[in-house]
């Protein structure tokens, strides 16, 4: 069993144990939820949190093989949700539940290894890479778009050739490609801004980030139009430019707080001057053409902050 850092795995943003409980929605047919007596006593226990019986439960649910069970308790133990954080424990179930399809649980084993991989180890880069993005791309091979985002993104930076030579850079470069391009084929909007990125030198290198800044999870692309670096300024008009500056504005005031490119972490307050500056070429009337088109681009924008 791989050996992890538990104060570094601690600083992975876990999802809410009850958020994981959802998990069990996607069940097939025979699921534990349809046994009315595990059903009742799961959901009222996680409900009143009574932690304890629901860890009780859930373990006999996942020593009789449940997959989803598996996934949730190794949640538990990642998050000492009443019990000892245990890491060990929690990628053993990890690994029970992704031998038995679970792309949750492969994801959740890549980010683990993913975060260990970012440590160094007596100055070297550590060896947890090629595990991390073995687990993102059974999770891709299963269909997962994040988990196919995560693989590109690890073989984009070389991690893997550094630390290992089962892969040439060349090679790796190829399966960032294949990875980057099987998310953004989803519409995985990081993943269009990671291709946009990396083929920035070919002609549709603009229309690439226009089609990753499409969606509310597009604000990477949304900063960079907004922003447009040397040559991008070139190719894009003062209209769009005002309109993606209003649109990442809108997105940083709904969210708090993101990491933009260029800026690096913004806020809406950062963006008042990119939005003064990319006005001042608009008449009045063309300025409010704008707005309108923001308020039309954004209206299906959820808040996800807690309420």
């Amino acid at each position: 069993m791989t050996d992890l850092n538990p104060s570094r795995i601690r600083g992975i943003a876990f999802r809410s144990i009850l958020a994981a409980a959802f998990l069990f929605a996607a069940e097939p047919a025979g699921a534990w939820w349809e046994r009315p007596s595990d059903h009742a006593g799961l959901s009222e226990a996680l409900a009143t949190g009574d932690y304890a019986a629901a860890r009780q439960m859930l373990r006999r649910l996942a020593d009789d093989g449940d997959m989803l069970a598996q996934t949730l308790l190794a949640e538990f133990y990642l998050n000492e949700i009443g019990l000892t954080q245990n890491l060990n424990l929690a990628i053993a179930w990890l690994e029970e539940a992704a031998g038995q399809g679970s792309i949750h649980a492969m994801l959740r084993l890549g980010e683990i290894h993913k975060w260990q991989g970012a440590m160094l180890t007596g100055g070297q880069l550590h060896s947890a890479w090629p595990v991390a993005v073995e687990w993102f791309a059974r999770a891709a091979e299963a269909g997962s778009a994040e988990g196919a985002f995560h693989a590109g993104q690890i073989y984009a930076t070389r991690m893997v050739s550094r630390v290992s030579d089962t892969l040439s850079s060349e090679e790796e470069d190829a399966l960032a490609q294949q990875y980057l391009l099987q998310a953004a084929a989803a519409g995985h909007a990081r993943a269009q801004f990671r291709l946009a990125v990396m083929n920035r030198r070919e002609p549709n290198h603009v229309d690439r980030l226009r089609e990753a800044a499409q969606s509310q999870d597009g604000i990477d692309a949304q900063g960079m139009l907004a922003v447009a670096p040397g040559s991008l300024r070139d190719e894009i008009s003062p209209r769009e430019l005002y309109f993606w500056s209003l649109v990442t504005q809108r997105n940083l005031e709904i969210t708090e707080n993101h990491w933009v490119p260029i800026l690096d972490h913004a806020t809406a307050e950062d963006f008042v001057g990119f939005v003064e500056e990319a006005a001042e070429p608009l008449t009045a009337a063309e300025r409010s053409e704008v707005e309108a088109e923001v308020d039309a681009f954004v209206a299906d924008w959820i808040d996800p902050r807690p309420r």
